[in-house]
């Protein structure tokens, strides 16, 4: 569940881009944007904790030892880890 937009109170709603691969939350009143994930569970982890990309990503890093992160174009990738 998405909370209310922290800069005016409005209703957040999910958004998936046309034309690349990637989820983000916006505000429907204000038109205020999280940045872009591939994975929808860290949009929406990002905009209810209103953390930084980065903070979260580096958290995420070292809990999970299966999956590399990488952004690219503004968009954060989860790719899981050659492992031999």
């Amino acid at each position: 569940m998405l909370q209310l937009c922290p800069f005016c109170g409005g209703v957040a709603k999910l958004k998936k881009s046309m034309f690349i691969r990637c989820k983000y939350v916006t505000c429907v009143e204000c038109g205020a944007i999280g940045p872009k994930f591939e994975n929808e569970e860290y949009a929406i982890e990002w905009w209810n904790n209103r953390i930084s990309a980065e903070k979260m990503l580096e958290s995420r890093k070292k809990q999970n030892k299966t999956h590399n992160f990488l952004q690219h174009n503004n968009v954060i990738y989860m790719r899981k880890k050659n492992v031999l």
